[in-house]
């Protein structure tokens, strides 16, 4: 019988590094060569995706309940983004929580902008993300604003996601101005 090939798909804690592990031997794979602002290995997806199709689907599927709720999207994804190092159901995910926050934080209606672009973060332009540091490189943003009251946002499952890859989340919730959370989402390479 023919062995499984190995693949990189999970990680896991090693003596404070993240580092893939091979399906195949359950083994960590010590010869990946990303690595995370604070030296930890990153996460590298099976199938990296280009975050624009998932996350304009997304919002279509969420439209009825955006509508329903007197909720007006304000979409804007640029075209061409590059692939990042995410799978699509991932950034679908991510994208389906932002939405719902947002929803439950304007009971009686508001705008949603859900806009997606490339940003690059220079070394010395420190971003500090709940309590970690982007390293410098390219990115895809994911950023969602409501105008809802502010409110502190449930991050923890997109925290999950994003930050064993080398992303992150910066978010701003001012009373009654709403909150904008930004999702760092890494370029693939």
């Amino acid at each position: 019988a023919d062995e499984p090939k190995p693949r990189k798909v999970r990680s896991m804690k090693q003596e404070n590094r993240w580092a893939p592990v091979n399906t195949a031997s359950g083994k960590v794979d010590n010869d990946s060569p990303s690595t995370a602002p604070s030296g930890e290995r990153v996460e590298l997806a099976e199938t990296p995706c280009a975050p624009g199709e998932p996350i304009a689907r997304t919002l279509a599927v969420h439209a009825g309940q955006l509508y329903a709720q007197s909720i007006t999207p304000v979409p804007g994804i640029r075209p061409g983004l590059p692939i990042v190092n995410l799978e699509l159901g991932e950034v679908e995910y991510m994208t389906s929580l932002l939405i719902t926050g947002a929803v439950q934080a304007m009971p009686r209606g508001g705008l949603l902008w859900v806009v997606v672009y490339e940003e690059r973060v220079w070394a010395g332009a420190f971003a500090l993300l709940r309590g970690a540091v982007l390293r410098p490189g390219c990115y895809v943003v994911l950023a969602v604003k409501d105008t809802g009251p502010g409110r502190v946002p449930e991050l923890d499952a997109i925290e999950e996601v994003v930050a064993p890859r080398g992303g992150g989340i910066i978010w701003h919730a001012p009373p009654s101005q709403g909150t904008r959370v930004n999702v760092y989402l890494p370029v693939a390479h």
